[in-house]
């Protein structure tokens, strides 16, 4: 069970990016599916083009993406 969501921009610019989540652990499982604080919910990507980047910031770990002029994505339970 999950939401889908899209975002989209009006005026797309260079080096936009979104944060999609944050937690103490982040891991993708597979491609385009990562599984965000163990097994609390994943985020899954349906477009291959979406390259979602896992950095460490303040002791945790963020997903980010560099947003183009639309992103589709699905928040699973």
């Amino acid at each position: 069970e999950g939401l889908s969501r899209e975002v989209s921009l009006d005026k797309p610019a260079a080096n936009i990016y979104l944060m999609l989540a944050r937690g103490t652990d982040i891991q993708e499982l597979s491609k385009g599916v990562y599984l965000v604080d163990g097994q609390s919910w994943y985020l899954k990507f349906s477009d291959p083009q979406d390259k979602p980047i896992i950095r460490d910031a303040a002791g945790k770990k963020e997903l980010i993406i560099q947003l183009r002029s639309k992103l589709n994505y699905s928040i699973l339970f």
